[in-house]
């Protein structure tokens, strides 16, 4: 690979044109010119720009082309629209001149029975997969060869500038003349440092190809990299998007080594949580670590501040994603944090794969009342020492499981629990992060006080068990759903407040979609609320039998029901998921929202959109619901984290989640899986109706 940066076709005009402004410039110069009566100078000059601009991309794309070949492979599936499809032809760069070639990795997720590059002088060649990177969606190919091949010279990085001309070249229809698609250079460090972004045609038929400059030099290898949607093969929605992307060849050849050895590539993962869901507030301060994990090995824990990792400096929770965006496993990053004052460096290694998680279940119910009124009491009077520490913090027990192991090690109902693991428990908030991040194999131990009917608290006492996950019953455990089911907080007042209650139409502003939200009557904006948001069945939704089937759930539970509807009654479309994250939104700024019970519903149609939502939003969404005669295919969903591993209830034909029940499980995700189909008509008394409540309130159980 040759990397003279000042190397290429030698056409003395490509420096003028690299930036891409030559057009506007003329037009704008002709305009003035036909102004001063010079129009014939001016048409003249401007079709000679033009002139000058085509012969420039013509012979840059014929200059770089020569390093571009075909590739076939036979025998390799891939799932494109729910489909499996022959791979086909496509393109590849060649990167070494005996015989090292780049290609795309959408063809070769799979093993292909047979590979063959077609060079530009029509000669055929049989190739050997070598090894594959993960991370930047490309793999390596080898073929031999009789003569060295021609390979590209290097765009430097340095000399890039936001604007300049970019060329996409592919040869899947030719194996001579390469296929041009001309455009800017978009962007720079795009997914998280991983790609740079054009404005160039971008899809299967260029993908492996290279995206090059005006002086025919590799900017970057094409790739179908995309931001992190849910779903196989979406890459197939970036198609005519105007975006696409490209793996600066810098950070190919800088992998090259390793990849010729045989050895694949893949994201390096640490296990780190940071305590904020908001990608750009800060300070960092760690959540916690994932038991197992790169982080939790190299010492750090929950309540150090971030403070760099390398030589990034992290500000926001985001910049963690842009520090390790571009790191593979097996690589060591160094972490600066701050704790207790101190400042301390610790070299984290990362993995391919952080041990699967499984959330720790023990049994127990918190009791929000108390909680509740610990947090008025403070309100109204953050002075007050009428109640004493000891009783006006912590988390009271409200019910037990019978055949919990809390139960037999000696916890009891009506026990606060203070310390888990040496570790103040302050808020229910507080247990339920503490929870998230033990490793459910290990014991723990609890230190609990109790309580005498007028008002004296007990010496503290410790316990230790040990956790178990949550159970995986078909439906869910039989007296957890009694336990959640009847535990009835409905006696309270209707509340008297400002908020509006019962049906509210949510305004969707200039879009077509219908959205209605239910809220009970008894709703007190000091007291937070479980959400379920349900993506409805494309066609007419009946709110009567929603608010119906749901009204004393939500009474009873602390809970509302939202169902938003598509704007085309036969179909969802995936970019409607935005419309409902704009709703869901909009409802935690107008309502007092509890975070540990949000639940994302999808009916019939609206249950693939659904998947894909709570799939994106796992560190939002607690439970994912979903009713349908059979499992979508091709979900795409990461492995369970601390915080970020919300349980699944499947309700339709067992065979058609059954696939995807087992994927998820093998993930570290809690699921349930019933045949009983909602229908909203007729859910109520349903049995159907009775495992969707149950589940949601499940979530407060821990």
């Amino acid at each position: 690979m040759r990397r003279n940066g000042n190397s290429g076709f030698g056409l003395s005009l490509c420096t003028i044109l690299s930036f891409g402004y030559v057009s506007f410039v003329s037009s704008a110069v002709l305009s003035i010119w036909i102004a001063s009566g010079h129009s014939q100078i001016a048409i003249a000059e401007t079709a000679q720009t033009l002139r000058d601009e085509q012969e420039a991309i013509r012979m840059a794309s014929d200059f770089a082309q020569r390093s571009v070949v075909q590739v076939e492979s036979f025998g390799g599936r891939e799932v494109v629209d729910e489909s499996a499809v022959a791979a086909g032809p496509s393109s590849g760069t060649i990167v070494g001149a005996d015989g090292w070639i780049v290609t795309s990795l959408f063809q070769f997720r799979g093993d292909p029975a047979s590979i063959t590059v077609l060079l530009s002088d029509g000669t055929r060649k049989a190739a050997k997969l070598v090894a594959r990177d993960y991370a930047r969606e490309f793999a390596l190919l080898k073929i031999d060869v009789d003569r060295p091949l021609i390979e590209p010279i290097v765009s430097p990085k340095s000399e890039w500038l936001n604007g300049q001309w970019a060329i996409a070249l592919g040869k899947t229809f030719d194996t001579q003349t390469a296929s041009r698609s001309v455009g800017i250079l978009s962007a720079t460090d795009r997914i998280f440092g991983r790609a740079i972004q054009t404005d160039c045609k971008v899809s299967p038929h260029n993908y492996g190809g290279p995206l090059i400059d005006i002086r025919g030099r590799v900017l970057g290898i094409l790739a179908p990299i995309d931001p992190g949607i849910a779903t196989e093969g979406e890459v197939q929605q970036w198609y005519d998007s105007g975006i696409g992307f490209a793996i600066p060849i810098e950070e190919v050849l800088k992998r090259l080594p390793n990849l010729k050895k045989g050895e694949d590539i893949y994201p390096g993962k640490a296990g780190i949580r940071p305590a904020l869901n908001d990608d750009f507030r800060g300070p960092v301060i760690l959540a916690g670590v994932a038991p197992g994990t790169p982080a939790s090995k190299a010492g750090l824990k929950a309540g150090d501040k971030l403070l760099k990792v390398n030589d990034t400096t992290i500000q926001w929770p985001n910049h963690i994603r842009h520090a390790l965006g571009n790191a593979d496993a097996q690589t060591l990053v160094n972490v600066t944090v701050e704790r207790d004052g101190k400042t301390k460096n610790v070299d984290v290694e990362l993995v391919k794969e952080l041990p699967v998680y499984r959330t720790p279940f023990w049994g127990i119910l918190p009791d929000h009342d108390f909680q509740n009124s610990i947090t008025q009491r403070k309100a109204s009077d953050p002075e007050s020492k009428v109640e004493s520490k000891v009783t006006s913090e912590g988390v009271r027990l409200a019910a037990i499981l019978d055949d919990a192991a809390v139960r037999l090690e000696g916890l009891r109902v009506g026990m606060i629990l203070r310390k888990l693991n040496g570790e103040l428990i302050k808020t229910i908030a507080d247990l339920d992060r503490q929870i998230s991040f033990l490793d459910h194999r290990e014991k723990v131990t609890v230190e609990v006080i109790e309580v005498s009917e007028d008002g004296v608290p007990t010496d503290p006492k410790t316990l230790s068990f040990a956790s178990t996950t949550w159970p995986e019953e078909v439906p869910l455990q039989k007296s957890l759903i009694e336990k959640a089911i009847a535990d009835p907080k409905s006696e309270k007042a209707d509340a008297k407040n400002d908020k509006q209650t019962g049906i509210v139409n949510l305004v969707m502003g200039d879009v077509k979609n219908q959205a209605f939200l239910f809220v009970p009557s008894n709703y007190q904006d000091s007291d937070e609320s479980g959400l379920l948001v349900v993506l409805a069945e494309p066609g007419r939704v009946e709110r009567k039998a929603w608010v119906d089937a749901w009204e004393v759930f939500c009474r009873n539970h602390r809970f509302m029901v939202a169902v938003v509807s598509p704007a085309d009654p036969e179909k969802w479309s995936i970019e409607e998921l935005e419309i409902v994250k704009r709703t869901l939104q909009d409802i935690r700024n107008r309502y007092s929202i509890d975070s540990r019970r949000l639940v994302i519903g999808g009916i019939g149609g609206g249950s693939l959109p659904a998947l894909i939502l709570g799939a994106q939003s796992r560190s939002i969404a607690r439970g994912i619901w979903v009713s349908a005669p059979g499992g979508p295919k091709g979900i795409r969903v990461p492995q369970a984290e601390p915080m970020e591993s919300p349980a699944f209830l499947f309700q339709g034909e067992k065979n058609g989640f059954q696939s995807l029940t087992s994927q998820l499980q093998k993930l570290g995700y809690r699921t349930n899986l019933s045949s009983n189909q909602y229908d909203p008509v007729k859910a109520l008394g349903s049995d159907s109706l009775n495992q969707v409540q149950a589940f949601c309130a499940s979530l407060e159980w821990k």
